[in-house]
């Protein structure tokens, strides 16, 4: 059939049938929905680093939504809670995303879902650090513990009498060698001298002066060489800036965790279970840290104390610096006295056996 041979009044059939402007809607809406189909506020390389979590953490935007609702531990374990947190929306994301018509809402991919749906969660961000933090706040308070006792310890040790007879017995011997000298009768000397007995040698060059004053003690005063373990159970790693920078990011963390207690009174989804998971973790947190503020500031009373005591000046000498000083002069110490008692039972197998 050759249709062709009809005459068509293309302009009164075009007029009677719109056909033209039906054309040119179908091309617009075509043209629109092309336009809203390549709209994103989130850029490409953004989208993948958001799809290569949620692909190891198996989770789609539902069931992380659920799960930061609900503080489900067993979908958000420690290790998914650092992964997840550097993809969470940021403020200028969220506001993108939320200009978007609602209509194309459902065409979103899983990236851009999830910075639409979890951008709806209070504090979708502080739940994720405060859970986090609840996974490593009780490893971090007992390290600090830790680390806090280990240096009252130390500076127990060297306010004792034992450390003071030792330096009694330094400035002793010190004064008698420098009898002839301006520096004779000396009634103390700073504390770095104790560090430089080694570099002061005998005629003969076989002993230093450290060496002779601890063979004085093994033969005299033995029960200095009691509690010397204390030295030896120190760590000289730790300081008092390590401790600080571990109570900082504690109280960080609990910084979250006090936002995210402000807001219960705000939150009106029943299926929120903020106020539960925050709940007694709140009161645990802040009577812990009320407790290491204490103890820091007891640290730093008793740093200044022993200073002041040893005739030294908190702003010249430090606490790294004096930690270095008695650390280094009973270390020395310890060292000599096995030498002597590896040189005794030398002597002793050479003659008996």
């Amino acid at each position: 059939m050759d249709e062709t041979t009809i005459p068509i009044d293309a302009t009164k059939f075009e007029e009677e049938f719109s056909i033209k402007k039906r054309n040119s809607i179908a091309k617009d809406n075509t043209t629109n929905t092309k336009s809203k189909a390549i709209i994103s506020p989130i850029s490409v390389q953004r989208q993948q680093n958001i799809n290569v979590v949620l692909a190891r953490t198996k989770l789609t935007h539902q069931t992380l939504v659920e799960a930061l609702k609900k503080y489900n531990l067993r979908k958000l374990s420690q290790n998914f809670c650092e992964l997840l947190l550097p993809i969470m929306p940021t403020t200028t994301e969220l506001s993108l995303i939320k200009s978007v018509d609602d209509l194309i809402v459902d065409s979103f991919n899983e990236a851009e879902k999830i910075m639409y749906y979890v951008g709806d969660i209070p504090g979708y961000d502080l739940r994720l650090k405060a859970i986090l933090f609840n996974y490593t706040f009780a490893d971090s308070y007992k390290e600090i513990c830790e680390k806090v006792n280990i240096i009252i310890e130390f500076l127990s040790f060297v306010k004792s009498d034992i450390v003071s007879e030792w330096l009694k017995i330094v400035l002793a011997y010190g004064n008698y060698l420098n009898g002839t000298s301006n520096r004779g009768g000396a009634f103390g000397f700073k504390l770095d001298t104790i560090n430089k007995l080694n570099d002061i040698k005998s005629n003969d060059k076989k002993k230093t002066l450290l060496y002779f004053i601890v063979e004085w003690v093994m033969d005299n005063k033995k029960e200095l060489l009691c509690n010397l373990q204390v030295i030896e159970n120190y760590d000289i790693n730790i300081n008092i800036n390590l401790i600080n920078d571990l109570v900082k990011d504690v109280k960080k963390g609990f910084m979250c965790v006090s936002k995210l207690n402000d807001m219960i009174p705000a939150m009106i989804d029943p299926d929120d279970k903020t106020e539960e998971f925050i709940g007694g973790f709140y009161d645990v947190c802040e009577k812990n840290i009320y407790e290491i503020d204490s103890d820091l500031k007891m640290l730093e009373t008793n740093y200044e104390t022993i200073v002041n005591y040893y005739g030294e000046s908190p702003k010249e000498l430090s606490f790294d610096n004096l930690v270095e000083i008695f650390y280094g002069f009973f270390k020395d110490i310890r060292v000599r006295i096995y030498l002597l008692i590896i040189c005794c039972y030398f002597i002793y197998y050479m003659f008996y056996f």
